[in-house]
């Protein structure tokens, strides 16, 4: 994920053993440019903005994309992915019910999967978050 500060922060929602994934859209909808990582499934997340902690972007990002509202006191940290594009802050947040997004035009559908299946993942995913997922 791209962040024009090189800091980003996302959440992963889960339910029993499934994570809410939704694919990125190819191309920005405002400005048609290509995002980085278009058409890869991924948690919600997005850059940090100035004077916002990681956690608060996780939860921002998590209302923006999806209208899903989450108190940030039930986010959790769980670590950071490094890569070329930013530092990318991954959080979890475990829900009590499996949650249905309305999605934004960032994101062109989603699903629930099992993230033991996720090695096997035919569709493009980064490999980081679904090691993640899996060492949860």
């Amino acid at each position: 994920m791209k962040a024009a500060n090189r800091r980003a922060s996302g959440v992963a929602v889960l339910f029993e053993n499934s994570v809410l994934l939704a694919k990125r859209s190819d191309k920005c909808h405002i400005t048609g440019n290509k995002y980085p990582y278009g058409g890869y499934w991924s948690v919600f997340g997005g850059s940090i903005d100035e004077g916002e902690t990681p956690i608060e972007c996780a939860g921002r990002e998590l209302l923006e994309e999806s209208k899903i509202f989450v108190d940030f006191k039930f986010i959790e940290f769980i670590d950071i992915i490094s890569d070329e594009f930013c530092d990318f802050y991954f959080h979890i947040y475990r829900s009590d019910k499996m949650l249905f997004p309305q999605l934004c035009e960032e994101h062109s559908e989603f699903g629930w999967f099992k993230i033991d299946e996720l090695v096997n993942f035919q569709d493009l995913i980064d490999p980081n978050i679904v090691q993640l997922l899996d060492s949860i």
